[in-house]
């Protein structure tokens, strides 16, 4: 998660991750996914992790599949803190492209020089909004990921996500 702390000498590093088989899926729609965060104490510098993929159509299982065209400018993710605080991660139209992408493991750091556009690529990036919105906040509840596909036709999956 970073840092936390309750005063100057208490900081500790948090990390809390999902991982999800089969992967969640949305098409056309959005939904969230949450971890619970039970450490008191204020964040003071917060990075996450998104692993996802991006096909032309899912099977039963939740899988998805097929080498097709996709719509990558259909992609949103943003975080809430538990109190309500919310951060883009990544805006509708900011990746764009026509090609299949799996498994793309995206680190959203305020620091990173990178910004993510076009096809997504793994690596690290700074996010749409400012992770540093949840700075001297506490961390403690639940953080809650949405996860969106603003069109149908052609699935988000999320496979796996961290603070």
């Amino acid at each position: 998660m970073g840092l936390l702390s309750s005063g100057i000498a208490n900081a500790a590093l948090i990390s809390e991750s999902a991982s999800f088989s089969p992967s969640l899926v949305i098409d056309g729609g959005a939904a969230t996914t949450s971890l619970n965060i039970t450490d008191s104490g204020l964040v003071t510098d917060l990075d996450v992790w998104i692993n996802f993929s991006k096909r032309s159509s899912v099977n039963s299982a939740g899988n998805c599949t097929t080498t097709d065209h996709s719509f990558l400018s259909e992609i949103v993710f943003s975080l809430r803190n538990p109190f309500g605080t919310s951060v883009n991660l990544i805006t509708s139209g900011q990746y764009s492209g026509g090609t299949n992408v799996s498994h793309v493991l995206a680190l959203f750091d305020d620091s990173s020089l990178n910004t993510a556009f076009g096809t997504p690529v793994s690596g690290t990036f700074n996010p749409a909004g400012s992770l540093s919105g949840f700075n001297d906040l506490s961390a403690l509840g639940d953080w809650v990921l949405t996860y969106q596909d603003t069109v149908g036709a052609d699935p988000l999956a999320l496979n796996s996500w961290g603070l």
